[in-house]
């Protein structure tokens, strides 16, 4: 019982934590302030409030341990955008908040505050700017927490707030979930250049009082009374997306293979053809295909097998690793040599593993751990088998697989309204013949608000060739179209060489041809490659190709004439090695003939889902507002099987630009080959 005590002691002090507060803008904090605490690593959080004179959402997410990254879009009630006129509705702002936490109050087992500086309405008009500094002590043998701050410029001087939960270790399920939440606001909402809305610009209090109600952590209601003016109410809803393993447990997957065990040796009574079914059925039963089996002479007197795999279902390098060991220390005939294992991802032969018969019996006969054996057969740069080998199996890659979705397509901001939207029915088709990669995707659209869009922007028209500002004018028309109709050949010329050629429809508006080629030795951190792709552009409906591309000379348009539209990069990768993330930098000329560079980062998460933010600079000169514009944006790239009772390796994913200009734009023109590879090595 003694022990049972000190565990129930030290799973309090790592798991429970004072209720998470998220303010009006999506931070941790209070109502109007921040605090220094952090939300759990992965965890997003979407979020509404009513603040008269304004509603409120945002959407949080705690991106690494101690970085917070928060979108707030804010709707000025009563006040009409007569920038476009009455029927866009109320006006808007969007903004983005970011805070580093550089010390957490559990770092210290809160003996010292927590501190973080933080920026807020950094990216966009930056009308709600501010900065600060600030310190949160965290009590929980009195179940609370304060916070001392200092901000500049909205957020100018001293500021304080403070939480109580005084039934938190309580039973009583009723009052458990109460906080009582208080801060001195020090925001100057008088000051017109501050407060941008004239009903908010009324403050008979510092104070600002209420309470929150938390159900379960996932779900916040709060209440307060707010500048000693108004009465406001928030809500917030939290996932934690980048570490869950999904809403059911996977009891769909394979077990570990262990048996039928047939070690039985390689001659007369065990038949190359029986092998090789034994090795195919049981890699069927663990979610891989046999592609290829190879015979080849060892360099003693026994011999080798060499088999060539796709991996169609496990998500993660360790465990496909694992499930191929388990499979050969319980099938591998006992006079092979080695087993060597390459695995094939889109007919590029990424990697392999080289599994030794004697480490394979030590395994099954538990004289060896799985770590010791991922050790011995590790990763290793893909080899040719040798000329004399002999070819027991042939089996193409999956010749055709197909699948319908929804898709929701979405636009902010029109001529007759914020938001546009448009349901999608896409079909997809592809596989492989032989080894060329095909690829179809028809679409129709059911439902679209779309057609009150104006062509162009009619406050500030790019002024470069229209390669992608003209999206819209594809997706008015509700005709069946062939969003994506292409092939790919990818090569392997030698061992960390890998190439790509591509050909066909590859999105909705551009057509043509592409080169890829990547350098990419087995476990470096880093990658080069280069591409270039001639693309043309589509008509805004059917089948045939425009001559001429549109370009805006002020607010006239014109057309310019031409032949190809030509995109060149170099591309760099680097990926760290403390925690899954990915650096790529791209240089060269893009689809507008604008020259520059851009910066993406990839950020990986246990649960699968990838977000990376990109920025791009180049020497096109794209005035919004007065101000040059420099395309960037934001994309997430979800797994599906946190909604199955299997692992899978469907993903659902989309990218969001701050605006829908041409600067910058770099058109799909095939499928890459880093991330494919980075995905099985990974």
């Amino acid at each position: 019982m003694r022990d049972l005590r000190t565990l129930d002691c030290l799973d309090k002090k790592i798991y429970d934590k004072l209720p998470p507060i998220y303010n009006f803008y999506g931070q941790m904090g209070y109502f109007a302030l921040p605090s220094a605490r952090a939300a759990p690593f992965g965890d997003i959080t979407g979020g509404y409030s009513s603040v008269p004179p304004y509603n409120n959402y945002s959407l949080t997410m705690q991106v690494f341990e101690r970085i917070e990254l928060a979108g707030i879009y804010r709707v000025f009630k009563g006040i009409p955008d007569t920038s476009l006129g009455s029927t866009f509705g109320d006006y808007s702002d969007k903004g983005a908040n970011i805070k580093f936490n550089f010390l957490l109050p559990e770092d210290s087992e809160y003996a010292l505050p927590g501190f973080a500086f933080g920026l807020e309405d950094f990216e966009g008009t930056k009308q709600f700017f501010g900065q600060y500094f600030v310190l949160t002590q965290v009590i929980p043998q009195f179940n609370a927490e304060i916070t001392l701050g200092y901000g500049l410029d909205r957020m100018s001087g001293l500021f304080a707030g403070m939480a109580l939960s005084p039934w938190r270790s309580w039973s009583n399920m009723i009052l458990r979930p109460i906080t009582f939440i208080a801060e001195w606001d020090s925001i100057n909402y008088e000051d017109i250049s501050i407060e941008h809305h004239h009903k908010g610009q009324v403050k008979n209090s510092s104070i600002n009082w209420g309470l929150q109600y938390t159900f379960n952590r996932w779900f916040r209601v709060a209440a307060s009374r707010f500048r000693g003016d108004v009465y406001t109410i928030h809500g917030s809803l939290t996932w934690n997306i980048g570490c869950t393993e999904g809403f059911f447990c996977k009891v769909k997957n394979p077990c570990i293979y262990v048996a039928p065990a047939n070690k039985q040796p390689l001659g007369v009574y065990r038949s190359k053809s029986t092998v090789v079914q034994d090795l195919a059925y049981g890699l069927d039963l663990q979610g891989f295909t046999l592609t290829d089996a190879y015979l080849e002479p060892g360099c003693g007197k026994r011999p080798s097998l060499r088999l060539i795999v796709v991996n169609r279902l496990w998500r993660t390098e360790k465990v496909t690793h694992v499930r191929l060991a388990s499979l050969l220390a319980f099938l591998a005939p006992s006079n092979i040599e080695e087993v060597t294992v390459v695995i094939s991802a889109e007919t590029l032969l990424c990697q392999e593993y080289t599994f030794r018969q004697h480490d394979l019996k030590s395994y099954s006969s538990k004289q060896l751990s799985e770590a010791e054996l991922l050790i011995l057969s590790n990763m290793k740069e893909y080899t040719d088998p040798s000329c004399n080998a002999e070819h027991l199996y042939d089996k193409e890659e999956m010749v055709f697989d197909w699948g319908i979705r929804p898709r929701v397509r979405t636009f902010f901001g029109s001529s007759s309204g914020k938001f546009k939207y448009a349901l999608d029915l896409l079909a997809t088709l592809d596989g492989f013949y032989q080894d060329i990669y095909y690829r179809v995707i028809p679409g129709w659209t059911a439902v679209s608000t779309m057609q009150g869009i104006n062509e162009f922007d009619k406050l500030n028209p790019s002024q470069l060739l229209n390669v992608n500002s003209d999206l819209i004018l594809y997706y008015r028309t509700r005709d069946i179209r062939f969003e994506e109709a292409y092939i790919q050949k990818n090569l392997n010329p030698y061992k960390a060489f890998f190439g790509r050629v591509s050909s066909g429809f590859f999105s909705v508006a551009y057509a043509g041809a592409s080169t890829e080629v990547l350098y990419y030795p087995v476990e470096s951190r880093w990658a080069i490659g280069a591409e270039a792709s001639f693309l043309r552009k589509r008509a805004y409906s059917g089948y045939g190709f425009q001559a001429k591309i549109r370009q805006m000379v002020g607010y006239k348009t014109t057309w310019v004439p031409y032949t190809f539209l030509g995109q060149y990069f170099l591309d760099m990768y680097y990926s760290f090695q403390i925690m899954p993330m990915t650096l790529k930098l791209s240089f060269g000329q893009f689809l507008a003939r604008d020259v520059g560079g851009r910066a993406e980062l990839f950020r990986y998460f246990p649960s699968g889902l990838r977000i990376s933010i990109w920025y791009t600079v180049t020497n096109a000169q794209d005035m919004i507002n007065g101000s040059i514009y420099h395309d960037k944006g934001l994309s997430f790239l979800m797994p599906l099987d946190i909604f199955f009772q299997e692992t899978s390796r469907l993903k659902f994913g989309t990218a969001m630009s701050a605006w829908l200009r041409d600067v910058g734009f770099r058109a799909d023109a095939g499928k890459p080959l880093f991330q494919t590879i980075y995905d099985e090595r990974y």
